[in-house]
């Protein structure tokens, strides 16, 4: 599968539980979700204007954080 949807480097990736949706933190300042059946992006959030670096799916809700340079 090749998808180039991001406009800069990707920081990281993470798969849900069920390995459907990939999602993926870029530098250009996006969170953006794969559908992995259908080989296609399914969302991309509003770009920030910072590049975001890193991300977790959090078993207790279903949540995703994502970290900015320089915040805690």
């Amino acid at each position: 599968m090749s998808v180039r949807e991001s406009k800069d480097f990707i920081s990281d990736m993470a798969c849900n539980d069920d390995s459907t949706t990939l999602l993926a933190t870029s530098g250009d300042g996006t969170l953006s979700a794969f559908d992995l059946r259908q080989k296609k992006l399914e969302q991309r959030s509003d770009q920030s204007e910072s590049e975001l670096l890193s991300l977790a799916i959090v078993k207790v809700r279903p949540s995703t954080l994502s970290s900015l340079p320089g915040s805690q």
